[in-house]
């Protein structure tokens, strides 16, 4: 049980870091609830992320995460979701910011903090 605390405070602590990373920095920046990548999509007709939290805007295409809701967004605390970004918004990124998200990841790691769209929930079932 000791260790289920410590892992949920670890979680928790790097989940605040990297949200406060994204909130200062908007790397996805959306713009009326589309993101960088599905808007350059729409110019280049390129395929859309697998990854992406956010629905589609490309018709018929349901690959979206199931903890995400239009009207309310994100109803997780996912720590990889915070640190994962598809190549339109990493690219962007400053070297900064990129060092802090790798240093948050490392340690998401070692906490053994492998998925993409996991919650934290799920994440310490799994403990």
């Amino acid at each position: 049980m000791i260790n289920k605390i410590y892992n949920k405070q670890k979680y928790n602590n790097l989940y605040k870091k990297a949200k406060e990373i994204i909130d200062k920095n908007n790397p996805c920046k959306f713009k009326n609830g589309v993101c960088i990548h599905e808007r350059n999509n729409i110019k280049e007709k390129r395929e859309v992320s697998q990854y992406c939290c956010c629905k589609s805007i490309f018709p018929n295409e349901i690959d979206h995460c199931i903890h995400f809701y239009e009207d309310i967004g994100c109803t997780v605390k996912a720590l990889l979701c915070k640190t994962w970004f598809c190549e339109d918004v990493y690219k962007n990124l400053s070297k900064k910011v990129k060092r802090k998200l790798i240093r948050i990841n490392n340690r998401a790691y070692k906490l053994k903090v492998y998925n993409i769209r996991e919650s934290m929930e799920d994440f310490l079932y799994k403990i």
